[in-house]
Parts: C-alpha cells; structure tokens; sequence
C-alpha cells in the first residue's frame, strides 16, 4: 500500500511539474515580425523609385535576429531574391489576414514599412485625416489608371488602423515601425540623401474634384479602438520628409537614416520603448547633422503609443526583470533556472556585456561570455534577459528533459524586478 501510495505521489509531482513547465512557455508569448520594404514602383515614373528599402528590411531583419527573434518568424515582403513575396497588396493584406488569426494574447508583431507614402485628398464622407487628406503607402503594384484619375494598389492608413485594432481585441502587442514619410514635395535631392514622400503629380496622378481617392478606400473607417499594446515609431510628422542615403555606408547597413537610428539605439540595451524612442532619436539627430541639413529641413519622429512598456515583453506589465550575473571560480553563473523560465540560450546584457545561457538546471544557469564582449573588464550586475527563440516542437517534447533534472534542487525566491541601489 505504501508503495502503491509513493509512486502515486511521484506520477503527481512529475505532472504538476510538467503542466508549470509548458503552462509557462505558453505564457511567454511569442515573437513574429513583418518586415515591408517597397523599393521599386514598376507603373510609376522611374524617378520615384527607392534604393533603400531593400537594404533597410535586410538590416532590420538582422538586428531581430540579435534580439532573439526566431528566423522562421520573421517574414520579409521586399524586392529582393530572399524575401519571401513581393511587397504588393495583396500579400501584404494575405499576410496581416493569417496572422490575425494564429497571434493571441500575449504575443507581439514588430510591423516594419520602408517606402514612399502619398497623402491623398479627403472627399465628404470619410474619415478626418491630418490637413483633409489621408495617408496611402504604396506597395510594388500601385498605379494611376483611368488617365490619371484613380490611384490602384498601396495600402490605406485606415486599412492597417482596422488591423492593428483586430490584434489588440485578441491581446496581441503590435509595434509598428514607419520609415516612410507623407509629404507633398519633391524625392529627389543633390546633397547625397533621398526624400521619401510623393505628391500626386510625381506619380502622374490628378484626381477629379468629387471622386473617390481609390477604388479600395472605405467611404468611412471605423473608429480606432482603445490600444492598450500599441507602439509606433513614426520617422516624420504628417508634413515632413524622411531621408534615406544615396548609399549605404556599409554592407547589410540599412539605407534609411531613421532606420539606422532605430537599429543603432537597440545597442545600447533599452529597457522600454521609451527609452529606445530617446536613443533613436538621439542617433537620428547625429546622422542628419552629419548631412549639414538646416534644422529646417530636419524632420521630427514621433512615438506614441504605450512607450513606458517594457521591451519585448508582450502582454507582460511592470517592469522587466532583471537576474543577478554573478561571477565563480568555474566562470559566470546565474542563481536562476528552468523553474524561474530560463532556457539555453537566453542572451543576458549588463553595462555592454553580453552572457549566452550556456547549462540550465534547476536552480542555476552557467553563462558563457560572449566573445568581444569585455573578456576580463566585465562585471557582474543586473542584466536584463532576452529569451532564445523557442522550437515550435518545444510543447510535443517539453517533458523529455524532467527526468533528468528531478534530482536538482528548486530555486528559492524570485528575481528581482529592479536595480539594487549602490
């Protein structure tokens, strides 16, 4: 009976344990991201096309990377051999379709745009827009038709409004992205620097006073919803232009000087939007001082949404925690294991120093320094945590390791959520 009675406690332990381990990785959210670059307007004038959104996706798809974004949830719809479509409508559309319906709570969608936009008039009936007009981003297929009164293809302002508002009623964090710019001005510059933003008649189009802007423009959009998970990082106020380099400085460097600055500012390990958005904007500043614009011409980034969110995290609230990165005779270690979420692989960050998770136990997590990354100046401190993509067969298999962790002992206490004081 007794025996009858242990081994029933045992199977008990083992599949509480079990359930906490893929309940928890459930919890975690995932990360997915749609990286957009339009670059080349085959029906449009010559003269409006891009050399850098192509560049831009590539670079923006290399630094998710380096954040712990999984390759095989990252999409790129661009002009080049390795995206996987082009950037036309309907893919763009087909895409955001698929994953409204597989993201869920807590997970979150980087939505990247590089490209030219065009602001067009508003007619009575449709929604206010900034100055009466509204915003339209061109994708690859945008033409003029019927002699210059219709404008076909490209994507509405409030067609991704409506999207974004289906992703935040299932609870999904969307952090969109915008190098592109709505201006009514020239592209074209001589002091080595693109300006994106198209008027209507650089793309041959005159719309008739009374006409619908576009054939896929609703009459009147819906209301935005309340967006609790929404950030944006917008390159331009609504009347400004955004610039991109004539070339790239260096290979696999993205060309927009907003996406450059976007890029640049996740090196310097931000804890929350907030302080990302002041990073970038720091490095956008610099790059067009660098150009000697006049201040007048320099344009203004916004952001909106919720910036004081901490980075990555999803649906997760508070602030992110942070693990205590110690140092041992055996090397770095963290007294924080699986039970604490911890998984091989995890890249740790503290005072430009970067640890991957090298051995997970129980109640301990041996780190490996990275190499480059400080050799014998580095310390220990609090170091924010970015988890290892997690294999989409991590739930059919979760419990193949357990058996050989029930020896280990548990991991007492929590880490803690902020720094310690000096």
């Amino acid at each position: 009976m007794r025996r009858r009675q242990a081994w029933l406690l045992r199977s008990c332990l083992r599949s509480c344990l079990l359930s906490c381990l893929l309940g928890g990785t459930a919890l975690a959210g995932e990360r997915h991201a749609l990286l957009i670059g339009v670059a080349d307007l085959p029906a449009m004038p010559r003269s409006s096309w891009l050399a850098g959104p192509t560049a831009d996706v590539n670079a923006m798809h290399a630094a998710l990377l380096q954040q712990g974004f999984a390759d095989a949830r990252i999409e790129r719809l661009a002009d080049d051999a390795g995206a996987s479509q082009a950037p036309t409508r309907a893919a763009v559309l087909a895409r955001l379709a698929q994953l409204e319906k597989t993201l869920g709570k807590d997970d979150l969608l980087l939505l990247y745009w590089s490209g030219h936009s065009v602001l067009l008039p508003a007619y009575p009936g449709q929604a206010a827009a900034p100055q009466g007009r509204r915003t339209r981003l061109l994708t690859r297929d945008s033409q003029v038709s019927y002699q210059g009164r219709q404008l076909d293809g490209g994507i509405a302002s409030s067609e991704l409004g409506r999207a974004i508002d289906a992703f935040a009623a299932r609870q999904t964090q969307v952090v969109a992205i915008f190098d592109t710019c709505h201006a009514a001005a020239g592209t074209r510059s001589g002091d080595g620097l693109t300006w994106r933003g198209l008027a209507a008649p650089d793309i041959g189009w005159r719309p008739m006073p009374g006409a619908p802007a576009a054939s896929h423009d609703a009459a009147a959009a819906d209301a935005p919803r309340a967006r609790p998970r929404f950030v944006a990082f917008y390159a331009s106020e609504a009347q400004q232009r955004t610039p991109e380099a004539t070339a790239a400085a260096a290979p696999g460097q993205a060309a927009g000087l907003f996406t450059q600055a976007v890029i640049a500012a996740l090196q310097s390990e931000p804890q929350t939007y907030a302080m990302w958005a002041g990073a970038a904007t720091q490095q956008y500043q610099s790059a067009l001082r660098a150009y000697q614009l006049p201040r007048s011409a320099w344009p203004s980034p916004v952001y909106a949404g919720a910036l004081d969110a901490a980075l990555w995290q999803g649906g997760a609230t508070g602030a992110a925690p942070l693990w205590p990165v110690q140092r041992d005779a055996r090397g770095w270690q963290v007294p924080y294991g699986l039970l604490d979420g911890i998984r091989e692989g995890d890249l740790f960050r503290h005072a430009g120093t970067r640890w991957r998770a090298a051995t997970v136990g129980w109640g301990e997590t041996r780190l490996a320094l990275l190499p480059g990354d400080g050799g014998d100046s580095a310390t220990p401190g609090w170091a924010s945590r970015t988890p290892a993509p997690l294999p989409v067969s991590a739930a059919r298999h979760g419990g193949q390791r357990l058996a050989t962790l029930l020896a280990l002992p548990a991991t007492p206490g929590q880490p803690c959520s902020t720094r310690a004081s000096n």
